[in-house]
């Protein structure tokens, strides 16, 4: 039985179902962490890694940088000018 494609997982809905012979796994997607049955978003913006040279805004699963007044995000998407 293919638990990932017949729906019958206890996956959370942020996690990817794997499925091995006789049983299935559950692994929470990128920028989620957790057990794989409950996931939950990470901050990104809180880990202290500088991702934006401005701001920093956490969305669901990412990150998006925001400039300051009066500038623009340039092409990396991290920086401003």
């Amino acid at each position: 039985i293919n638990e990932c494609l017949s729906g019958d997982h206890g996956c959370d809905v942020n996690a990817r179902c794997g499925n091995i012979i006789g049983s299935y796994f559950c692994q929470c997607l990128q920028g989620y962490s957790g057990d794989g049955d409950s996931c939950y978003d990470v901050d990104e913006c809180t880990q202290g890694n500088r991702l934006c040279e401005h701001d920093c805004m956490n969305q669901p699963g990412t990150y998006s940088c925001v400039c300051s007044p009066g500038y623009a995000v340039t092409a990396d998407l991290h920086n401003c000018t």
